[in-house]
């Protein structure tokens, strides 16, 4: 930031930074990702897969499906510009302005490069924090290239708060998503992700709705979670932290809390503390694996329940497989897909069933083969004809294998490697009983189309019976 000399900023220095964030945008517009894998996946993302989802309605969360291919899409990006990331365990750092996240990280760094900290709002963009024998400072670009900072100011890591990055007039988030330090750490194969403070913009300057959504967006990237508390603050985790962590979807995830700070507070306070976060959570159900009383200043931990900071760290300090999680979750999305396809073609196909056998039944009546009912009924199996079904089941196979390729290319595997998919998976039980809720609806609706189809047809005492067998056979199916 620029010096103020009698309120009077130094031109020197405003020229300076001009030139440094002219350099800093050119270099970051410039800059996209060469990797084969990536371009691949990216090309089969937005040309292949879209064609497909355009033509396939059997799923209600596409949006979410489309969402999930777009975050692996970011960490293929991620992990084409530092290899070694894959490996590492991702624990994700979050908390309101002031807990001091910054300062707790860089607690564990034995570099001599150190996260920004102050009493303003420091983390504009979401870090990735990770161990590296060599220091280096680097900002991703919207198109999966790099650009090294160090190259700019070797005190770049210093500038970015918020009010430098508003600074620039735009948001520079839009065309640097995400920055990766690497520097020596405590934990070898752990990796930090620095999140911005989720405080609503009218309770912490500088942060704003959007700093909420990044929040959320990166704190969902991780199996691991580290919430943090400032003891300086509240004393105890808050009203807002509490709603907060009760909007995330923690299911599959470890979460620890920590009370940061604590050297600020006397030992017997701590413990007190500590039994109220730990009934707060409680009341409001959030799982956690441990809290800790914790000082970044210290770095001591004075007390904890469950679990200790250490016990914890240690437990994720472990190489993981990145490459399987991205595979797998591609396997999700496959047959989250493929079973709404199967779905439908037996639906289609318990339908066309029930109809042949109604024309037999209709034809015991003893109508005439010539009367319009057969013609109504014909074109009734071909409104659940399953060609489009079967069509889209092989484009599926198709999309998805190119996907896989691409992630496999990013990681230096084979094109055609594979993880079996788990095809016994089961679903949500809430889910099925909304969907078996909508189908009872349908099959209601179907019931109403046969009458309009059939409903002309007179003086056939059975026919009324016949179409609530179809209906019931449709529901029976669902059943």
């Amino acid at each position: 930031m620029t010096n103020i000399n009698n309120g009077i900023p130094n031109q020197t220095d405003i020229i300076n930074e001009l030139e440094t964030k002219l350099k800093l945008v050119s270099m970051l517009l410039s800059s996209r990702s060469n990797n084969e894998g990536v371009i691949l996946f990216k090309n089969v993302l937005y040309n292949d897969f879209l064609e497909f989802a355009n033509k396939e309605d059997t799923v209600a969360n596409e949006a979410e499906l489309f969402l999930d291919l777009q975050h692996i899409e970011k960490e293929l990006e991620l992990i084409s510009a530092y290899p070694d990331l894959h490996v590492k365990t991702l624990i994700a750092v979050g908390g309101g302005f002031s807990a001091g996240k910054s300062e707790f990280i860089s607690s564990f760094i034995k570099g001599k490069i150190k996260l920004p900290v102050g009493v303003i709002p420091t983390t504009a963009i979401p870090t990735y924090v990770l161990n590296d024998n060599q220091d280096k400072f680097i900002g991703c670009s919207a198109r999966g290239g790099v650009v090294n900072f160090r190259n700019i100011d070797k005190n770049f890591h210093e500038k970015l708060s918020h009010n430098f990055i508003k600074s620039f007039g735009f948001n520079l988030k839009e065309i640097m998503p995400y920055i990766i330090l690497a520097t020596r750490l405590e934990y070898k194969n752990i990796c930090f992700l620095d999140t911005p403070g989720y405080n609503p913009a009218e309770t912490a300057d500088g942060f704003t709705d959007e700093d909420i959504n990044t929040a959320r967006e990166f704190l969902k990237k991780s199996n691991y979670f580290l919430w943090l508390i400032g003891a300086d603050a509240h004393g105890t985790i808050s009203a807002n932290d509490l709603d907060f962590l009760d909007s995330l979807d923690l299911h599959g995830k470890k979460l620890y809390v920590i009370l940061n700070k604590a050297d600020l507070r006397p030992l017997d306070e701590i413990k007190v503390i500590l039994d109220d976060i730990r009934d707060n959570l409680d009341d409001y159900d959030i799982e956690y694996v441990g809290i800790s009383a914790y000082s970044a200043i210290t770095k001591e931990e004075y007390a904890y329940h469950k679990l200790s900071l250490k016990q914890f760290l240690d437990s994720c300090d472990i190489i993981t497989d990145r490459h399987r999680e991205l595979i797998e979750r591609v396997n999700k999305i496959y047959l989250t897909y493929k079973y709404g396809l199967l779905k439908s073609i037996n639906e289609k196909e318990s339908i066309r069933k029930e109809l042949h056998s109604l024309s037999l039944d209709i034809l015991e009546e003893g109508v005439d083969i010539d009367n319009q009912l057969y013609s109504r009924i014909s074109q009734l199996k071909n409104f659940f004809s399953t060609d489009m079904e079967e069509e889209n089941l092989k484009l599926l196979d198709i999309v998805i294998k190119k996907l896989k390729e691409g992630i496999n290319i990013v990681f230096g595997k084979r094109k055609d490697f594979d993880i079996p998919i788990n095809v016994n998976e089961k679903k949500n039980p809430n889910n099925d009983k909304k969907a078996k809720h909508n189908d009872l609806d349908d099959a209601k609706e179907l019931k109403d189309e046969i009458y309009y189809y059939l409903g002309f047809v007179q003086n056939i005492p059975s026919l009324d019976n016949l179409q609530w067998r179809l209906r019931l056979g449709y529901v029976d199916y669902i059943k």
